[in-house]
């Protein structure tokens, strides 16, 4: 079987163009958003972005319309939210799906906290490779 990369997953650490802008990739820990973070969300793509966010089915958030110049300060906006991690491969590495049903405390936050901590001790993974 052969097949044809099209182009890579967009991320915060690097977007992708499309008509409209650029498409930056939010990928919260653990599928969740605190209020205030859903507000400083929405409050960035409005001021640095088209005012656009779309949920993808992974549970990721894209905030659409970014121009060039607009771009390094939603990534500092994203940083005081704590909604970035590092570097790009770290955020390529954490493609992580839990259940929107976890608690605290319980084994899917455990595994999912466990999984993203060893991350980069795994060897390189495709970059669309995900763990649900």
């Amino acid at each position: 079987m052969t097949f044809e990369v099209k182009g890579w997953c967009p991320g915060a650490h690097r977007p992708m163009l499309s008509g409209d802008g650029y498409v930056v990739r939010v990928r919260p820990r653990l599928a969740h958003l605190g209020a205030g973070q859903a507000i400083g969300l929405c409050e960035a793509a409005e001021r640095h972005g088209a005012g656009l966010i779309d949920v993808t089915n992974r549970a990721n958030i894209q905030i659409r319309g970014v121009s060039e110049t607009a771009w390094p300060a939603l990534m500092e906006e994203l940083g005081a939210l704590n909604l970035l991690d590092a570097d790009a491969d770290t955020e390529t590495r954490r493609n992580i799906v839990v259940a929107p049903t976890w608690q605290e405390r319980d084994d899917t936050e455990w595994l999912a906290l466990e999984l993203i901590a060893r991350l980069m001790e795994l060897p390189a993974l495709p970059p669309k490779m995900g763990f649900a």
